[in-house]
């Protein structure tokens, strides 16, 4: 559709949308990183939190011209994320550890 903006008609670009949950979050410290991380991605435009609660966030996303299923979650920087769903508007990801390895109780 256009758009009269006062100055004239305009196109505006498209813009398409999706949500991202994640868990497990444990503080609102990080939940605020991951947003932040998620607005940094490559085709990212916006990136909003929507919801805080019991461990999940909900980040709202507007992406450019490329659609949010081509949205690549492992460029969410700084998090080990594994994707548990993903479909053309919703894409759900968990926390992992990093690959951190387990203490070895018998070295000396």
């Amino acid at each position: 559709p256009l758009i009269n903006s006062g100055t004239g008609m305009r196109i505006p670009t498209a813009q398409r949308g999706g949500e991202i949950v994640v868990s497990p979050v444990n503080s609102y410290l990080q939940a605020t990183k991951l947003v932040t991380a998620v607005s940094r991605v490559r085709g990212v435009r916006t990136a909003r939190l929507r919801t805080y609660s019991k461990g999940s966030i909900t980040i709202d996303v507007l992406t450019g011209e490329d659609a949010f299923a081509a949205l690549d979650p492992h460029l969410i920087d700084g998090f080990p994320l594994a994707i548990v769903e993903a479909t053309d508007r919703r894409l759900v990801l968990r926390i992992g550890n990093g690959g951190s390895r387990p203490v070895n109780i018998d070295a000396t």
